[in-house]
Protein backbone atom coordinates (compact mmCIF):
# COMPACT_ATOMS: atom_id res chain seq x y z
CA UNK A 1 0.00 0.00 0.00
CA UNK A 2 1.22 3.67 -0.82
CA UNK A 3 2.22 6.30 1.66
CA UNK A 4 -0.42 8.51 0.04
CA UNK A 5 -3.26 5.89 0.31
CA UNK A 6 -2.19 5.02 4.25
CA UNK A 7 -2.74 8.81 4.86
CA UNK A 8 -6.37 8.99 3.30
CA UNK A 9 -7.03 5.67 5.35
CA UNK A 10 -6.16 6.91 8.70
CA UNK A 11 -7.96 10.20 7.77
CA UNK A 12 -10.88 8.95 6.61
CA UNK A 13 -11.07 6.50 9.54
CA UNK A 14 -10.87 9.41 11.86
CA UNK A 15 -13.58 11.41 10.39
CA UNK A 16 -15.95 8.42 10.28
CA UNK A 17 -15.56 7.97 13.95
CA UNK A 18 -16.52 11.28 14.67
CA UNK A 19 -19.42 11.21 12.33
CA UNK A 20 -20.40 8.06 14.21
CA UNK A 21 -20.59 9.96 17.36
CA UNK A 22 -22.14 12.82 15.92
CA UNK A 23 -25.38 10.21 14.82
CA UNK A 24 -25.62 8.72 18.06
CA UNK A 25 -25.78 12.01 19.77
CA UNK A 26 -26.91 14.54 17.41
CA UNK A 27 -30.44 14.11 15.42
CA UNK A 28 -30.30 15.00 12.18
CA UNK A 29 -29.53 19.24 12.18
CA UNK A 30 -31.54 19.52 8.37
CA UNK A 31 -34.76 19.21 9.19
CA UNK A 32 -35.26 19.31 5.28
CA UNK A 33 -33.90 15.35 5.66
CA UNK A 34 -36.96 14.48 7.74
CA UNK A 35 -39.37 15.92 4.81
CA UNK A 36 -37.77 13.80 2.34
CA UNK A 37 -38.07 10.70 4.55
CA UNK A 38 -41.75 11.63 5.09
CA UNK A 39 -41.93 12.52 0.98
CA UNK A 40 -41.07 8.80 0.83
CA UNK A 41 -43.66 7.57 3.75
CA UNK A 42 -46.13 9.28 1.43
CA UNK A 43 -45.31 8.02 -1.55
CA UNK A 44 -46.14 4.56 -0.21
CA UNK A 45 -49.62 5.43 0.45
CA UNK A 46 -50.44 7.41 -2.58
CA UNK A 47 -47.62 6.37 -5.15
CA UNK A 48 -50.00 8.36 -8.12
CA UNK A 49 -49.84 11.66 -6.72
CA UNK A 50 -46.91 12.83 -8.35
CA UNK A 51 -47.11 16.11 -6.70
CA UNK A 52 -46.48 15.04 -3.15
CA UNK A 53 -42.88 15.48 -4.37
CA UNK A 54 -43.46 19.31 -3.81
CA UNK A 55 -40.67 21.53 -5.83
CA UNK A 56 -37.81 18.73 -5.56
CA UNK A 57 -37.11 16.28 -7.77
CA UNK A 58 -37.65 12.86 -7.27
CA UNK A 59 -34.97 9.81 -7.29
CA UNK A 60 -34.02 10.32 -3.78
CA UNK A 61 -37.69 10.14 -2.64
CA UNK A 62 -37.91 6.59 -4.78
CA UNK A 63 -34.79 5.52 -3.42
CA UNK A 64 -35.64 5.53 0.18
CA UNK A 65 -38.82 3.58 0.02
CA UNK A 66 -37.12 0.19 -0.21
CA UNK A 67 -35.97 0.83 3.60
CA UNK A 68 -39.16 1.83 4.88
CA UNK A 69 -40.83 -1.01 3.52
CA UNK A 70 -37.70 -3.06 4.94
CA UNK A 71 -38.58 -1.01 8.73
CA UNK A 72 -35.24 0.33 8.19
CA UNK A 73 -35.25 3.16 10.84
CA UNK A 74 -33.97 7.19 9.93
CA UNK A 75 -30.77 6.97 11.69
CA UNK A 76 -29.51 3.80 9.76
CA UNK A 77 -30.06 5.85 6.27
CA UNK A 78 -27.46 8.37 8.28
CA UNK A 79 -25.07 5.36 8.15
CA UNK A 80 -25.29 4.74 4.56
CA UNK A 81 -24.89 8.57 4.45
CA UNK A 82 -21.21 8.06 5.72
CA UNK A 83 -20.40 5.32 3.43
CA UNK A 84 -21.17 7.58 0.69
CA UNK A 85 -19.43 10.19 1.51
CA UNK A 86 -16.44 7.61 2.21
CA UNK A 87 -16.76 6.62 -1.55
CA UNK A 88 -16.89 9.91 -2.77
CA UNK A 89 -13.63 10.43 -0.92
CA UNK A 90 -11.84 7.36 -2.52
CA UNK A 91 -13.21 8.12 -6.06
CA UNK A 92 -12.15 11.51 -5.91
CA UNK A 93 -8.59 10.36 -4.94
CA UNK A 94 -8.93 7.81 -7.30
CA UNK A 95 -9.74 10.17 -10.13
CA UNK A 96 -6.56 12.30 -9.70
CA UNK A 97 -4.09 9.69 -8.80
CA UNK A 98 -5.07 8.34 -12.74
CA UNK A 99 -3.89 11.97 -13.84
CA UNK A 100 -1.89 13.21 -11.65
CA UNK A 101 0.25 12.27 -8.50
CA UNK A 102 1.67 15.03 -7.37
CA UNK A 103 -1.99 16.66 -6.93
CA UNK A 104 -3.86 13.44 -5.57
CA UNK A 105 -2.74 13.76 -2.01
CA UNK A 106 -3.19 17.27 -0.84
CA UNK A 107 -6.45 17.78 -3.14
CA UNK A 108 -7.85 14.39 -0.89
CA UNK A 109 -6.86 15.43 1.99
CA UNK A 110 -8.44 18.95 1.53
CA UNK A 111 -11.84 16.91 -0.02
CA UNK A 112 -11.63 14.87 3.07
CA UNK A 113 -11.08 17.15 5.91
CA UNK A 114 -14.13 19.53 4.02
CA UNK A 115 -16.17 20.46 7.55
CA UNK A 116 -19.18 20.90 5.18
CA UNK A 117 -18.17 16.99 3.81
CA UNK A 118 -17.66 15.35 7.37
CA UNK A 119 -21.33 16.80 8.49
CA UNK A 120 -23.15 16.15 4.82
CA UNK A 121 -22.06 12.69 5.66
CA UNK A 122 -24.12 12.57 8.89
CA UNK A 123 -27.34 13.63 7.02
CA UNK A 124 -30.44 12.27 5.20
CA UNK A 125 -29.74 14.68 2.58
CA UNK A 126 -29.58 14.24 -1.15
CA UNK A 127 -26.16 16.11 -1.89
CA UNK A 128 -23.57 13.63 -0.54
CA UNK A 129 -25.37 10.92 -3.18
CA UNK A 130 -24.73 13.97 -6.10
CA UNK A 131 -21.32 14.28 -5.44
CA UNK A 132 -20.58 10.97 -5.54
CA UNK A 133 -22.27 10.44 -8.87
CA UNK A 134 -20.84 13.62 -10.39
CA UNK A 135 -17.14 12.54 -9.37
CA UNK A 136 -17.89 9.08 -10.70
CA UNK A 137 -19.18 10.56 -13.84
CA UNK A 138 -15.98 12.42 -14.44
CA UNK A 139 -14.50 8.96 -14.23
CA UNK A 140 -16.50 7.33 -16.22
CA UNK A 141 -16.72 10.16 -19.11
CA UNK A 142 -12.83 10.57 -19.39
CA UNK A 143 -12.78 7.02 -19.70
CA UNK A 144 -15.03 6.92 -22.73
CA UNK A 145 -17.59 4.59 -20.83
CA UNK A 146 -20.32 6.98 -22.45
CA UNK A 147 -23.42 5.17 -21.67
CA UNK A 148 -22.36 4.43 -17.77
CA UNK A 149 -21.95 8.09 -17.67
CA UNK A 150 -25.37 8.71 -19.47
CA UNK A 151 -27.04 6.56 -16.85
CA UNK A 152 -24.83 8.97 -14.26
CA UNK A 153 -25.81 11.80 -15.19
CA UNK A 154 -29.26 10.75 -16.10
CA UNK A 155 -29.96 10.10 -12.21
CA UNK A 156 -28.11 12.85 -10.88
CA UNK A 157 -30.51 15.03 -13.14
CA UNK A 158 -33.37 14.02 -10.98
CA UNK A 159 -31.30 14.31 -7.71
CA UNK A 160 -30.31 17.54 -7.94
CA UNK A 161 -31.28 20.44 -10.33
CA UNK A 162 -28.05 21.23 -10.81
CA UNK A 163 -27.13 18.90 -12.68
CA UNK A 164 -29.22 20.07 -15.21
CA UNK A 165 -26.12 22.75 -15.96
CA UNK A 166 -23.62 19.88 -16.29
CA UNK A 167 -25.75 18.63 -19.26
CA UNK A 168 -26.01 22.31 -20.56
CA UNK A 169 -22.37 22.79 -20.19
CA UNK A 170 -21.83 19.43 -21.92
CA UNK A 171 -24.03 20.51 -25.10
CA UNK A 172 -21.08 22.79 -25.24
CA UNK A 173 -18.49 21.16 -25.18
CA UNK A 174 -19.74 18.50 -27.25
CA UNK A 175 -21.02 21.39 -30.22
CA UNK A 176 -17.69 23.63 -29.60
CA UNK A 177 -14.70 22.15 -28.14
CA UNK A 178 -14.08 18.56 -27.71
CA UNK A 179 -11.08 18.13 -28.19
CA UNK A 180 -9.84 20.73 -25.71
CA UNK A 181 -11.65 18.13 -23.33
CA UNK A 182 -10.19 14.84 -25.04
CA UNK A 183 -14.07 13.85 -26.23
CA UNK A 184 -13.55 12.58 -29.56
CA UNK A 185 -17.30 11.87 -30.73
CA UNK A 186 -16.31 11.84 -34.40
CA UNK A 187 -15.30 7.92 -33.34
CA UNK A 188 -17.66 7.37 -31.24
CA UNK A 189 -21.15 8.17 -31.22
CA UNK A 190 -22.11 7.08 -27.89
CA UNK A 191 -21.35 10.70 -26.30
CA UNK A 192 -24.28 11.95 -27.72
CA UNK A 193 -26.29 9.98 -24.85
CA UNK A 194 -24.66 11.34 -22.44
CA UNK A 195 -27.13 14.58 -22.57
CA UNK A 196 -29.87 12.70 -24.75
CA UNK A 197 -30.81 10.35 -21.75
CA UNK A 198 -30.60 13.06 -19.01
CA UNK A 199 -32.87 15.13 -20.73
CA UNK A 200 -35.37 12.34 -21.62
CA UNK A 201 -35.71 11.62 -18.27
CA UNK A 202 -35.88 15.05 -17.11
CA UNK A 203 -38.73 15.70 -19.70
CA UNK A 204 -40.87 12.41 -18.87
CA UNK A 205 -40.47 13.77 -15.32
CA UNK A 206 -41.73 17.20 -16.67
CA UNK A 207 -44.74 15.02 -18.60
CA UNK A 208 -45.73 12.79 -15.05
CA UNK A 209 -45.57 16.35 -13.27
CA UNK A 210 -47.84 18.10 -15.71
CA UNK A 211 -50.83 15.23 -15.28
CA UNK A 212 -50.37 15.48 -12.02
CA UNK A 213 -49.97 18.95 -10.79
CA UNK A 214 -52.21 20.67 -14.20
CA UNK A 215 -49.52 22.95 -15.42
CA UNK A 216 -46.26 22.33 -17.23
CA UNK A 217 -42.68 22.87 -14.77
CA UNK A 218 -44.85 24.14 -11.77
CA UNK A 219 -42.34 22.40 -9.77
CA UNK A 220 -39.59 24.69 -11.27
CA UNK A 221 -42.09 27.71 -11.07
CA UNK A 222 -42.95 26.72 -7.20
CA UNK A 223 -39.11 26.34 -5.87
CA UNK A 224 -38.76 30.14 -7.53
CA UNK A 225 -41.97 31.14 -5.53
CA UNK A 226 -41.37 29.27 -2.34
CA UNK A 227 -37.55 30.84 -2.20
CA UNK A 228 -39.04 34.40 -2.91
CA UNK A 229 -41.62 33.81 0.08
CA UNK A 230 -38.75 32.40 2.38
CA UNK A 231 -36.33 35.31 1.78
CA UNK A 232 -39.15 38.34 0.82
CA UNK A 233 -37.30 38.94 -2.03
CA UNK A 234 -37.85 38.57 -5.96
CA UNK A 235 -34.05 39.25 -6.71
CA UNK A 236 -30.80 40.51 -5.50
CA UNK A 237 -31.49 44.17 -6.98
CA UNK A 238 -34.58 44.53 -4.08
CA UNK A 239 -31.23 45.13 -1.81
CA UNK A 240 -29.78 47.77 -4.12
CA UNK A 241 -26.46 47.17 -6.54
CA UNK A 242 -24.51 46.57 -3.23
CA UNK A 243 -27.15 43.33 -2.77
CA UNK A 244 -26.19 42.49 -6.07
CA UNK A 245 -22.70 42.32 -6.02
CA UNK A 246 -22.75 40.67 -2.72
CA UNK A 247 -24.98 37.53 -3.89
CA UNK A 248 -22.77 37.23 -6.73
CA UNK A 249 -19.56 36.02 -5.07
CA UNK A 250 -21.63 34.37 -2.56
CA UNK A 251 -21.34 30.82 -3.09
CA UNK A 252 -17.67 31.55 -5.59
CA UNK A 253 -16.05 33.25 -2.77
CA UNK A 254 -18.09 34.17 0.83
CA UNK A 255 -19.11 30.05 1.54
CA UNK A 256 -16.02 28.38 0.44
CA UNK A 257 -13.98 31.49 2.63
CA UNK A 258 -16.15 30.93 5.81
CA UNK A 259 -15.34 26.57 5.43
CA UNK A 260 -11.34 27.07 4.38
CA UNK A 261 -10.00 30.50 6.29
CA UNK A 262 -7.09 31.67 4.70
CA UNK A 263 -6.48 28.34 2.80
CA UNK A 264 -8.82 30.04 0.35
CA UNK A 265 -5.87 32.31 -0.67
CA UNK A 266 -4.50 29.36 -2.75
CA UNK A 267 -7.49 28.91 -4.56
CA UNK A 268 -6.50 31.47 -6.67
CA UNK A 269 -3.07 30.62 -7.80
CA UNK A 270 -5.08 27.05 -8.80
CA UNK A 271 -7.28 28.56 -11.20
CA UNK A 272 -4.75 28.35 -14.26
CA UNK A 273 -3.13 24.84 -13.55
CA UNK A 274 -6.02 23.02 -12.24
CA UNK A 275 -7.99 23.92 -15.79
CA UNK A 276 -4.69 22.97 -17.95
CA UNK A 277 -5.11 19.71 -15.83
CA UNK A 278 -8.48 18.75 -15.15
CA UNK A 279 -10.51 20.66 -18.00
CA UNK A 280 -13.76 18.42 -17.79
CA UNK A 281 -13.77 18.70 -13.93
CA UNK A 282 -13.12 22.46 -13.96
CA UNK A 283 -15.70 24.06 -16.73
CA UNK A 284 -18.48 21.32 -15.29
CA UNK A 285 -18.13 22.64 -11.86
CA UNK A 286 -17.71 26.56 -12.88
CA UNK A 287 -21.13 25.69 -14.41
CA UNK A 288 -23.21 24.30 -11.24
CA UNK A 289 -20.94 27.73 -9.51
CA UNK A 290 -22.77 29.72 -12.17
CA UNK A 291 -26.00 27.70 -11.88
CA UNK A 292 -25.77 28.22 -7.96
CA UNK A 293 -25.23 31.70 -8.12
CA UNK A 294 -27.53 33.06 -10.89
CA UNK A 295 -30.23 31.01 -8.65
CA UNK A 296 -29.41 33.31 -5.67
CA UNK A 297 -29.52 35.92 -7.21
CA UNK A 298 -32.87 35.47 -8.69
CA UNK A 299 -34.04 34.31 -5.32
CA UNK A 300 -34.76 30.95 -6.49
CA UNK A 301 -32.49 29.17 -4.36
CA UNK A 302 -32.40 29.96 -0.24
CA UNK A 303 -28.41 30.49 -0.05
CA UNK A 304 -27.86 27.43 1.69
CA UNK A 305 -24.48 25.98 2.63
CA UNK A 306 -24.94 22.76 1.98
CA UNK A 307 -25.73 23.57 -1.79
CA UNK A 308 -21.67 24.17 -2.09
CA UNK A 309 -20.71 20.65 -1.60
CA UNK A 310 -20.89 19.75 -4.87
CA UNK A 311 -18.23 22.13 -5.48
CA UNK A 312 -15.78 20.92 -2.73
CA UNK A 313 -13.76 18.80 -5.18
CA UNK A 314 -13.50 21.74 -7.57
CA UNK A 315 -12.19 24.19 -4.77
CA UNK A 316 -10.04 21.46 -3.40
CA UNK A 317 -7.86 20.81 -6.50
CA UNK A 318 -8.00 24.75 -6.68
CA UNK A 319 -6.38 25.08 -3.58
CA UNK A 320 -4.19 22.07 -3.77
CA UNK A 321 -2.91 22.98 -7.21
CA UNK A 322 -2.74 26.94 -5.41
CA UNK A 323 -0.40 25.27 -2.73
CA UNK A 324 1.79 23.77 -5.03
CA UNK A 325 2.33 26.91 -7.04
CA UNK A 326 3.39 29.05 -4.47
CA UNK A 327 5.57 26.82 -2.81
CA UNK A 328 7.66 26.46 -6.14
CA UNK A 329 7.64 30.03 -6.84
CA UNK A 330 8.62 30.82 -3.16
CA UNK A 331 11.63 28.66 -3.68
CA UNK A 332 14.09 31.47 -4.48
CA UNK A 333 12.62 33.41 -2.45
CA UNK A 334 13.23 31.47 1.29
CA UNK A 335 16.70 29.96 -0.72
CA UNK A 336 18.17 33.84 -0.74
CA UNK A 337 16.21 34.51 2.42
CA UNK A 338 18.55 30.89 3.69
CA UNK A 339 21.68 32.43 2.72
CA UNK A 340 21.43 35.46 4.35
CA UNK A 341 19.78 34.33 8.02
CA UNK A 342 20.46 30.70 7.88
CA UNK A 343 17.28 29.74 9.67
CA UNK A 344 14.42 29.84 7.12
CA UNK A 345 12.91 26.88 6.76
CA UNK A 346 11.71 24.30 3.45
CA UNK A 347 9.01 26.38 2.04
CA UNK A 348 7.40 23.10 1.37
CA UNK A 349 7.30 21.73 4.96
CA UNK A 350 6.37 26.07 6.01
CA UNK A 351 3.67 26.16 3.80
CA UNK A 352 1.95 22.30 4.03
CA UNK A 353 2.41 22.21 7.97
CA UNK A 354 0.77 26.03 7.75
CA UNK A 355 -2.11 24.83 5.56
CA UNK A 356 -2.99 21.64 6.83
CA UNK A 357 -3.00 23.04 10.79
CA UNK A 358 -5.81 25.40 9.35
CA UNK A 359 -7.09 22.44 7.64
CA UNK A 360 -7.78 20.61 11.03
CA UNK A 361 -8.76 23.91 13.22
CA UNK A 362 -11.75 24.48 10.95
CA UNK A 363 -12.62 20.88 10.90
CA UNK A 364 -12.36 21.29 14.65
CA UNK A 365 -13.70 24.70 15.06
CA UNK A 366 -17.15 23.68 12.66
CA UNK A 367 -17.30 20.27 14.26
CA UNK A 368 -17.77 22.05 17.98
CA UNK A 369 -20.20 24.93 16.64
CA UNK A 370 -22.66 22.29 15.08
CA UNK A 371 -22.22 19.60 18.26
CA UNK A 372 -22.79 22.29 20.84
CA UNK A 373 -25.49 24.51 18.98
CA UNK A 374 -27.39 21.29 17.94
CA UNK A 375 -26.36 18.78 20.80
CA UNK A 376 -30.22 19.91 22.55
CA UNK A 377 -32.00 20.23 19.31
CA UNK A 378 -35.33 18.62 18.52
CA UNK A 379 -36.33 18.65 22.24
CA UNK A 380 -39.80 19.37 21.70
CA UNK A 381 -40.28 17.36 19.24
CA UNK A 382 -38.48 13.99 20.97
CA UNK A 383 -40.73 14.86 24.05
CA UNK A 384 -44.07 14.72 22.00
CA UNK A 385 -42.63 12.00 19.58
CA UNK A 386 -42.13 10.20 23.31
CA UNK A 387 -45.43 10.62 24.82
CA UNK A 388 -47.38 9.62 21.27
CA UNK A 389 -45.91 5.95 21.80
CA UNK A 390 -48.61 5.72 25.04
CA UNK A 391 -51.07 6.38 22.24
CA UNK A 392 -54.28 3.96 21.78
CA UNK A 393 -52.26 1.65 19.26
CA UNK A 394 -55.66 1.57 17.20
CA UNK A 395 -55.55 5.70 17.11
CA UNK A 396 -54.83 7.68 14.00
CA UNK A 397 -51.88 10.53 14.70
CA UNK A 398 -52.57 13.52 12.77
CA UNK A 399 -49.22 16.10 12.22
CA UNK A 400 -47.71 18.24 10.07
CA UNK A 401 -44.17 18.24 11.88
CA UNK A 402 -42.13 15.29 10.37
CA UNK A 403 -39.17 14.96 12.83
CA UNK A 404 -41.87 13.80 15.89
CA UNK A 405 -43.37 11.09 13.53
CA UNK A 406 -39.79 9.97 12.81
CA UNK A 407 -38.50 10.10 16.16
CA UNK A 408 -41.25 7.97 17.77
CA UNK A 409 -40.28 5.01 15.55
CA UNK A 410 -43.98 4.17 15.29
CA UNK A 411 -45.38 2.55 11.75
CA UNK A 412 -46.06 5.05 9.38
CA UNK A 413 -49.18 3.65 8.71
CA UNK A 414 -50.60 5.10 11.67
CA UNK A 415 -49.93 8.60 10.55
CA UNK A 416 -51.76 11.43 8.61
CA UNK A 417 -50.29 14.67 7.60
CA UNK A 418 -51.85 17.90 7.90
CA UNK A 419 -50.49 20.76 8.03
CA UNK A 420 -51.88 23.72 9.76
CA UNK A 421 -51.93 27.05 7.91
CA UNK A 422 -55.20 28.32 6.75
CA UNK A 423 -57.90 28.70 9.99
CA UNK A 424 -60.52 28.22 7.72
CA UNK A 425 -59.11 24.52 5.94
CA UNK A 426 -58.45 23.73 9.24
CA UNK A 427 -61.76 24.39 10.86
CA UNK A 428 -63.41 22.39 7.84
CA UNK A 429 -60.77 19.42 7.78
CA UNK A 430 -61.58 18.94 11.89
CA UNK A 431 -65.07 18.78 11.32
CA UNK A 432 -64.67 16.24 8.55
CA UNK A 433 -62.77 14.45 10.95
CA UNK A 434 -65.06 13.96 13.69
CA UNK A 435 -67.24 12.85 10.84
CA UNK A 436 -65.00 9.59 10.29
CA UNK A 437 -65.87 8.18 13.67
CA UNK A 438 -62.37 7.14 14.63
CA UNK A 439 -59.95 8.10 17.27
CA UNK A 440 -57.70 11.27 16.18
CA UNK A 441 -54.62 12.78 17.94
CA UNK A 442 -53.73 15.95 16.62
CA UNK A 443 -50.34 17.49 17.25
CA UNK A 444 -50.56 21.35 16.46
CA UNK A 445 -47.59 24.09 17.02
CA UNK A 446 -47.89 25.96 20.27
CA UNK A 447 -49.00 29.10 18.61
CA UNK A 448 -50.93 27.34 16.05
CA UNK A 449 -52.97 25.73 18.47
CA UNK A 450 -54.29 28.97 20.66
CA UNK A 451 -55.10 30.60 17.64
CA UNK A 452 -57.48 28.01 17.28
CA UNK A 453 -58.49 28.57 20.47
CA UNK A 454 -59.27 32.14 20.13
CA UNK A 455 -61.42 31.52 17.21
CA UNK A 456 -63.65 28.85 19.02
CA UNK A 457 -62.50 26.23 16.47
CA UNK A 458 -60.53 23.95 19.44
CA UNK A 459 -61.70 23.46 23.14
CA UNK A 460 -59.12 23.19 25.80
CA UNK A 461 -60.89 20.18 27.14
CA UNK A 462 -59.68 18.00 24.75
CA UNK A 463 -56.44 18.81 25.07
CA UNK A 464 -54.25 15.83 26.35
CA UNK A 465 -50.47 16.86 26.01
CA UNK A 466 -48.40 19.63 25.96
CA UNK A 467 -44.97 19.68 25.87
CA UNK A 468 -42.09 21.93 27.47
CA UNK A 469 -41.60 25.58 25.50
CA UNK A 470 -38.51 25.95 23.77
CA UNK A 471 -36.93 28.82 25.80
CA UNK A 472 -34.69 30.27 22.37
CA UNK A 473 -37.10 29.57 20.15
CA UNK A 474 -40.54 29.74 22.04
CA UNK A 475 -41.50 26.14 20.00
CA UNK A 476 -44.16 23.60 21.70
CA UNK A 477 -46.50 21.23 20.74
CA UNK A 478 -50.01 20.79 21.89
CA UNK A 479 -52.03 16.84 20.97
CA UNK A 480 -55.46 17.84 20.95
CA UNK A 481 -57.70 14.27 21.18
CA UNK A 482 -60.96 13.84 18.74
CA UNK A 483 -63.03 11.49 19.45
Amino acid sequence: MSKSKRIIHIIIITIVLFQIFFIFKIPDIDTDSYAHHIISRDIIKEPYNLSIHWVWLPLFHYLQIPFILADINFNTLRFLNIIIWVLSVYLFHYYLSDKNLSTSLPASIIFSLSPLGILMGTTVQPESLFLFLFIYFLISIEKEKYIISAFLLGLASLLRYEAWSIVACLVIVILLKPKMFNLNFTKNKKIYFIVIIPIILVLFWTILRYFSDGKLFDYLSGTHRFANEALQQKSSLDKGIFGLITDIFYYPLYIPFIFMGINMIFVFFGIKTSFKKFPLLFVMSFSILIFLTLSWVIKSNLGLNRHFLILVPFYSLLSAEGLIVVISKSEKIFLKLNRLFKVIPNPNITFKTIYYITLVFYVIMWSSIWYFNNNDSFKEEIETSEYIKTLNKNSIIVTGTPMIEIFSGINFNRFVHYYFEDDDITQNYLKTLKDYGNKYYIIIPGQKYYNLLEKGILFENNEVFKSHINSKTGVYYVIYEIN
